[in-house]
């Protein structure tokens, strides 16, 4: 929004001034917008050194949102490779459609603040007196204006290195996209996150990349995991050079092309710079690439904004800003918000969080800090990391080795099973301070999508999560395996224990036809033939996830929702996912019962050979179905698949010998820790884990995946708790559940129909947003499809009640809050919590509209 012109009632111009349009910096300006103060940004776009545009948004837009679209491409290359049709991108198109996203992305900020009424200059600010700034436009007009607080939020750019031809000839991440042609044989100077990401990215397009870490591997880091990101990389075949130095880099005589034209070479065979490196052992080596990026560090904006005029102090080094806890440099109404700050770790979601409490504290009479500990961040290789809290050198340096225990597992992401991709890439580790109950000090992620993994962690770390909650959270799976033993002797055997986890299976109605010509979801892959046109019976969500998974494959798809549609689950959330289904394509029949399954006569394929055809052109089932009105209809369907329950396999154990109930709950076991001094007396604990009077000692409860590194000093402090687990019931509560659509759906705690039947409408919040997943912005896909919402108790200090996710990946994103609200997770905390970004689990620390609000806006028909 343009400033108001004419001349001002009192002694300033504005309240507050914000020069530079950063994340931090658009996040209090907003806050105090809405707080109905008179704000202005002042944000010039300076292009970089080679000329590339800028847009509005700093770093989050012009930097985050396009690594994580370069992610996602190098990501869709390695997955066409596991389907063996991987051809290259074509370079000129996805940098188009990247800037075009960027310059979108913008575009929605302008209108955003516009709509919070914040007033917005493109134009470069500079301090001249102790609340005056003097404004240079675009077209060299200059005015000064005054206000009562300024705050500095300028971000920071790319470093070039002093080295002769490193300006000339050299590229920074703010130029890659600008090339007019592919980047041919790079070379990436800089061991930074974003030095790697690029790497990555450049090598999942096909193109060859050499890494030069100058000066270190991702310094900062945990380095056991940077060791592991390096390893993938080199694994996968990107070259890495240690402890070699940038010497020198020149042009060259460029040479006729003679690749033919491929979209990954450039003008010149054998590369168009020639580089000179000295190696570790102090030779002088050169190289000929196409490319070089720099990404040697950032240095903050602050050089021309003033500053020295008015005493605010700035590091020599990195021109980065002092301040203290309240963001407040030594002028007492001058701030610094976001990557300007020195000393504190530098995220957009850490800058978002800082603005936003900074204009509360502001403007609101609040007093709440802002809290630069366990800031949560993510590296976008394709083998993404992300972490939050101490690394395990720094862990080891506070409290001393012998009082931190770390816990670590690798592990096999259900996906890559099927393209057999390496069993021993992802890993996870938890590092714990042994004298405080093991509290969480640091968790670190390597795998797929492990930023959006991490988010819940965050929350639970604000509550002071303990290894002990972790040890009491339910894992969130989406199968389990099954291990049969058939032979034809019979043998009695005798066990003091007797435990019963037989498990269930799918349920077939007693409707004609069922059993003999319908099969179940343990039958339709092993099918000779593709099941064609299909009629899934049932809402459960496995009827809805082998609907989906049909469906995806081209197949036409129709669902008879027999009796409702995901009984039990949060009908809000059901809803939506059934919305998401039929706009995809697949059909519902609400209210319908299936009468009738009779076999028809097969007719001659006359589909020419169609993968997804069988041998009948018009189906080899007659379904008769009685619609909701009463009437009776006959459908064709070449496969009906039942998914309308399952049943408990107890019929055949002879419980009834024992007076055992098979409604009760079995215990089920998993790597326990046995030990006959663990049981208990039979009359000592009653547990529903107990089958009448069979089970009549209580074994400890099962360990989570992370297995215990051995340390014997360690493992005589952490006994006594392991001691204590054979008193632990398994808490039946809160246990999380996942739909396996491609629209994911997760959820943990209660639903909102059942939190406002147990509570009461007036007691319960319910906060909610849709959200755009980076990656989908590409592609253009639906904005309003994914959703999240969460569930407060109001008495109990807003306490979660519920967190429900739809979107990409949701269960692995709700494996944090699962761990949260074991330890009591309140909107405060999520509202604490630091998001992280680019990612889609975020949105949680930023949930403010109630569904109240929504509601009250309908009514109006504002919304």
């Amino acid at each position: 929004m343009d400033p108001p012109t004419g001349p001002t009632t009192g002694p300033y111009d504005y309240d507050m001034l914000v020069i530079g349009g950063g994340a931090g910096g658009l996040a209090v300006a907003k806050e105090a917008a809405g707080l109905r103060k008179k704000v202005l940004i002042l944000d010039l776009l300076t292009p970089s050194v080679r000329g590339s545009e800028r847009e509005l948004g700093g770093s989050s837009v012009n930097i985050d949102s396009i690594r994580k679209f370069l992610q996602q491409a190098s990501l869709l290359g390695k997955a066409l490779q596991d389907s063996q049709k991987y051809a290259p991108h074509v370079w000129s198109d996805l940098a188009a459609a990247v800037q075009q996203t960027v310059e979108t992305r913008s575009q929605e900020l302008m209108r955003e603040l516009k709509n919070c009424g914040v007033f917005y200059i493109r134009a470069h600010g500079k301090i001249v007196e102790s609340h005056t700034v003097e404004v240079t436009e675009v077209n060299g007009r200059k005015r000064r204006l005054k206000a009562e607080i300024i705050v500095i939020a300028t971000g920071d750019r790319p470093q070039y290195l002093d080295t002769p031809g490193a300006r000339e000839h050299c590229v920074t991440s703010e130029d890659l996209l600008s090339l007019p042609h592919p980047p041919g044989r790079t070379l990436v100077v800089g061991g930074s996150s974003e030095g790697l990401e690029f790497a990555d990215f450049l090598f999942g397009l096909g193109l060859p990349v050499t890494v030069l870490l100058q000066p270190d591997l991702l310094p900062g880091f945990d380095q056991k995991m940077a060791e592991k990101i390096e390893n993938h990389m080199i694994v996968s075949g990107v070259e890495t050079l240690h402890k070699c130095t940038l010497a020198k880099v020149e042009k060259t005589e460029a040479k006729e092309d003679v690749s033919g034209g491929s979209s990954t070479s450039t003008q010149s065979s054998k590369g168009r710079l020639r580089v000179t490196i000295i190696t570790a052992e102090g030779q002088t080596e050169q190289r000929d690439f196409d490319t070089v990026l720099l990404s040697v560090g950032r240095k903050a904006s602050t050089s021309d904004l003033g500053l020295e005029c008015v005493g605010v102090q700035c590091s020599p080094d990195s021109g980065r800003i002092l301040v203290n806890e309240r963001d407040q440099t030594d002028v007492d109404h001058i701030y610094a918000v976001g990557s300007v700050q020195h000393g504190r770790p530098s995220t957009t979601g850490l800058a978002v969080h800082a603005g936003t409490l900074l204009a509360r504290r502001l403007f609101r009479e609040d007093t709440t800090l802002c809290d630069y500990t366990n800031v949560p961040i993510v590296v976008l290789t394709q083998m993404e990391y992300a972490a939050c809290g101490l690394t395990e050198e720094k862990a080891n340096t506070t409290f001393g080795e012998a009082s931190v225990e770390v816990y670590h597992s690798y592990y096999w992401p259900l996906e890559w099973e099927l393209p057999a991709r390496n069993k021993y890439s992802c890993y996870v580790k938890v590092i714990c301070h042994i004298p405080e109950q093991e509290r969480v000090l640091g968790v670190h992620i390597l795998g797929p999508n492990a930023g959006d993994i991490l988010q819940g962690f965050v929350a639970a770390m604000k509550g002071g999560l303990t290894k002990q909650q972790l040890d009491a959270t339910v894992g969130l799976q989406p199968g389990s395996a099954q291990v049969t033993e058939v032979n034809g002797r019979k043998r009695r055997l005798k066990a003091e224990i007797i435990v019963i986890a037989t498990g269930d299976r799918p349920q077939y109605l007693d409707t004609p036809g069922a059993r003999e010509h319908c099969v179940t979801s343990e039958d339709l892959l092993s099918l000779p033939h593709p099941p064609g046109r299909t009629l899934v019976v049932g809402g459960s969500s496995e009827g809805l996830e082998f609907a989906d998974f049909l469906f995806g494959l081209g197949l036409p798809v129709t669902v008879l929702l027999q009796p409702d549609l995901l009984p039990g689950f949060d009908q809000k959330m059901a809803e939506k996912i059934e919305n998401h289904m039929i706009v995809s394509g697949v059909e519902t029949l609400h209210k319908c019962t299936l009468a009738k399954v009779e076999k028809t006569e097969a007719k001659e394929d006359v589909s020419g050979g169609s993968s997804t055809s069988t041998q009948s052109s018009k189906g080899r089932l007659r379904v008769t179905i009685i619609t909701a009105e009463g009437q009776t209809e006959q459908r064709d369907f070449d496969t009906v698949l039942l998914s309308v329950g399952r049943k408990a396999s107890t019929s055949d154990l002879g419980l009834e010998c024992v007076e055992c109930s098979a409604a009760q709950s079995v215990l089920n076991l998993s790597h326990s820790h046995f030990d006959p001094d663990q049981w208990q007396d039979p009359g000592e604990r009653e547990g529903s884990d107990r089958c009448g009077s069979y089970l009549r000692r209580r074994i400890s409860a099962a360990w989570t995946p992370l297995h215990h590194r051995p340390r014997s000093a360690c493992w005589d402090a952490a006994g006594p708790s392991a001691l204590q687990r054979r008193h632990t019931l398994c808490d039946y509560t809160n246990v999380p559940i996942v739909v396996l659509t491609q629209m994911e759906y997760a959820a943990c705690g209660l639903t909102e129909e059942k939190a406002n039947t147990t509570f009461g409408e007036a007691s319960v919040e319910v906060y909610h947003s849709y959200y755009w997943p980076l990656e989908w912005e590409l592609p253009a896909r639906n904005k309003y499809s994914c959703y999240v919402k969460v569930i407060c108790h109001i008495p109990e200090q807003e306490r979660v009640l519920g967190v429900h996710i739809l979107g990409p990946n949701a269960g692995d994103i709700l494996q944090g809050f699962v761990a949260a609200m074991k330890g009591g997770l309140t909107k405060q905390q999520l509202d604490a919590t630091v998001g992280l970004q680019p990612g889609s689990a975020q949105v949680f620390s930023s949930l403010t509209e109630t569904q109240r609000m929504t509601e009250a806006l309908m009514m109006r028909g504002n919304c």
